[in-house]
C-alpha cells in the first residue's frame, strides 16, 4: 500500500511535475437530450491555503452555456505528455463560474 502523505507540502513537488506535463485537458458536457460534446481546454494548476487547485481556461460560449445551465456536471481527462507519464486522470465534478479574481472558486479541487 502507497504512504500517505499529511500534508501536500510535502509531496507538493512531484505533484506539480505531473500536472505542469499536461498541457490540454478535455472537458465534456451534455446537452438536454443527453448528448455527450467534448472540447479541448487548457489546465492550469496552483496552491490555495496549501491546497492543489486545478481549474480550465476557457471562453464562454452559447453551446457550453446552454450544456451548463441544463446540466452542470462534467467530466474532465487529462494525460501527462512525456516518457513514463501515460497514466490518464479522468475528474467528474460540478462547473462553476468563476474568474482569476474569484478564488474561492474551486471546480476541480484535488
Amino acid at each position: 500500500m502507497a504512504d500517505r502523505a499529511s500534508a501536500f507540502a510535502e509531496i507538493q513537488d512531484t505533484f506539480f511535475s505531473y500536472v505542469r506535463s499536461i498541457t490540454y485537458a478535455t472537458m465534456i458536457t451534455v446537452d438536454r437530450e443527453n448528448r455527450p460534446r467534448a472540447r479541448v481546454l487548457l489546465p492550469v494548476w496552483e496552491v490555495v491555503d496549501g491546497h492543489p487547485v486545478g481549474w480550465l481556461a476557457v471562453h464562454r460560449t452559447p453551446v457550453k452555456t446552454a450544456h451548463l445551465a441544463g446540466n452542470p456536471h462534467t467530466t474532465y481527462t487529462r494525460r501527462p505528455a512525456g516518457p513514463g507519464r501515460s497514466r490518464q486522470v479522468r475528474q467528474r465534478g460540478a462547473a462553476v463560474r468563476g474568474s482569476v479574481v474569484e478564488r474561492s472558486i474551486r471546480p476541480l479541487t484535488v
